[in-house]
């Protein structure tokens, strides 16, 4: 376990413990003023009936115990995810208020006098809910009583992590915290580690219908077919109470109780970049941000690797003990195990302070501190366009982020991903022929949805807010191109308006669901 995974964990431990001191001084309070009023959610329910409510210090807890709603002495109103952050937060500076579903299925954060504080946005239509739910994954959902979602906060959080017992399925991935790896299993039975670029890094290369990665108390981690039989396992000894992890690095541990690897897919990433007086010495290497590019160094040759093709070799061997450096006055210099050099680029005129060598997605680059270009080695563009898989027809197999190479803008001006394209054409002009003013937002780059995270969070004393919520960057759908944002004569769709109407009604035929709470983003699964 990384000292940050250990960080998070001790945090997570902590907030639970407050959470728990807090609960049994609300209830030793309230047993201290007298019986309990009828209607309160029972301690450490994960959910609220119609009728039902949380008075101040008050909690739901998620049936797995990794989530918990706190109603504080304040009024605020706040839901701990999994890492043990705050994901959701409302109300405060109004002591004594207290979450309520009434009678009727109206939730609403009510204060001391009768007056609401705040309610779900649920658009135009009076829809009410039946029972409001804590979900482990984080999110906080109001049913109807039907069991459909009418209103939920977003804030469910995909895991890094595969305790014992646990399994990863078609649909229900591991990412990395930062987002920009994902393990998925695909449901042709394969299991894919996906790199930055959605492409995959490593891969059990098992196939079969009702695959599943799975881990067992006994720290067994094996992909299993639909029967249970193992296609595929670690081969390693197995160590009970073991963890698997995917990292920032893209690297896929399987940790054991005391933190020690007892397995690894080895696709940790190492750094991108050789800044000036630093070295590279034997065994080690740059690896370019998406995990294609590779700079070696071994005691036979310097090499640069597209994958498993290499693309450049230095003209001499630096020996044992030899290193690469990048040197003050500019030059990059490979030297043997007596500091003598073998190899180098010429030097700059007049010099180049603040020099480094850098590998990007299609090559290895030397500049200077100002951005001048000293000296470069490209990846030949046949061995990109073979690297490069065409885009799948199916959207179900598009796991990750893909670039913009793999969308399509429709004849409506729609970009999205290539295999929901025509869908996305016909149900516009669907729309449009039945009077319906339809426009669509699709895909988003990564940058884009950086910058929407940006715009729609905010931080508060208690964590990070987003109104309306927003993705983490590198797991929503936008990125994908399996989503959009309809609008109708310009602006946001809204509930109870005839485009809603006609998408409730028409856009399930075109492959697509409405995401709970709001109701112009529809996507492939409806998140």
């Amino acid at each position: 376990m990384t000292a940050a995974s250990s960080h998070t964990s001790l945090r997570h431990s902590l907030v639970r413990v407050v959470l728990t001191i807090l609960l049994a001084l609300g209830l030793t309070v309230l047993a201290m003023l007298g019986p309990v009023a009828p209607g309160n959610a029972g301690a450490d329910t994960d959910h609220l009936a119609a009728g039902e409510s949380l008075r101040p210090r008050e909690s739901l807890v998620s049936p797995g115990g990794t989530s918990v709603l706190v109603v504080g002495a304040s009024g605020r109103v706040s839901v701990y995810g999994p890492g043990g952050d705050v994901v959701w937060t409302v109300g405060g500076r109004s002591r004594g208020a207290a979450l309520e579903l009434d009678d009727e299925g109206h939730l609403g954060l009510v204060g001391r006098g009768g007056r609401t504080l705040w309610t779900p946005d649920l658009g135009e239509g009076r829809v009410v809910g039946a029972r409001l739910e804590l979900r482990d994954d984080g999110d906080l959902v109001l049913l109807d009583d039907t069991g459909a979602t009418v209103w939920a906060t977003g804030t469910a959080q995909r895991s890094s992590t595969l305790a014992a017992g646990g399994s990863v399925l078609p649909g229900q991935p591991l990412t990395s915290p930062d987002g920009r790896h994902v393990l998925v299993v695909r449901r042709t039975g394969n299991v894919v580690l996906l790199g930055p670029d959605s492409r995959p890094r490593w891969s059990s290369a098992t196939e079969g219908a009702g695959t599943a990665l799975t881990l067992d108390a006994d720290g067994v981690l094996a992909v299993r077919d639909a029967q249970g039989a193992a296609v595929w396992t670690t081969h390693r000894a197995a160590v009970p109470g073991s963890t698997l992890v995917l990292r920032d690095d893209g690297d896929v541990v399987l940790t054991a109780p005391d933190g020690s690897a007892v397995w690894s897919s080895g696709t940790g990433l190492g750094p991108a970049s050789l800044p000036v007086d630093a070295a590279l010495t034997e065994g080690q290497r740059l690896d370019g941000p998406d995990g294609h590019l590779h700079l070696d160094l071994a005691a036979d040759a310097l090499t640069l690797r597209y994958d498993d093709t290499t693309v450049w070799t230095a003209p001499a061997a630096p020996g044992p003990g030899g290193s690469l450096h990048v040197r003050g006055d500019g030059r990059l210099v490979l030297v043997d195990g007596d500091g003598r050099a073998v190899w180098g680029t010429p030097a700059p005129e007049g010099g180049a302070p603040g020099s480094a060598l850098r590998l990007d997605a299609a090559g290895a680059l030397l500049t200077a501190g100002n951005g001048q270009e000293l000296w470069r080695v490209d990846v030949p563009a046949d061995v990109l366009a073979a690297a490069t898989a065409p885009p799948p027809a199916d959207c179900s197999l598009v796991d990750g982020p893909v670039g913009l190479d793999a969308t399509v803008l429709t004849s409506h001006g729609a970009r999205v991903h290539a295999c929901l394209a025509d869908a996305v054409d016909e149900l516009l002009t669907q729309a449009r022929a039945a009077g319906i003013d339809l426009g669509a937002s699709g895909w988003r780059s990564h940058e884009q949805q950086v910058a929407a995270r940006a715009r729609n969070c905010h931080a508060t004393s208690s964590g990070v807010v987003c109104r309306p919520p927003t993705a983490v960057p590198g797991s929503s759908r936008h990125e994908r191109g399996l989503a959009l944002d309809f609008t109708d004569h310009g602006r946001l769709v809204r509930t109870g308006t005839p485009a809603w109407d006609w998408l409730v009604e028409h856009a399930g035929r075109y492959g697509l669901q409405n995401l709970p709470g709001e109701p112009w983003h529809w996507s492939v699964d409806g998140s």
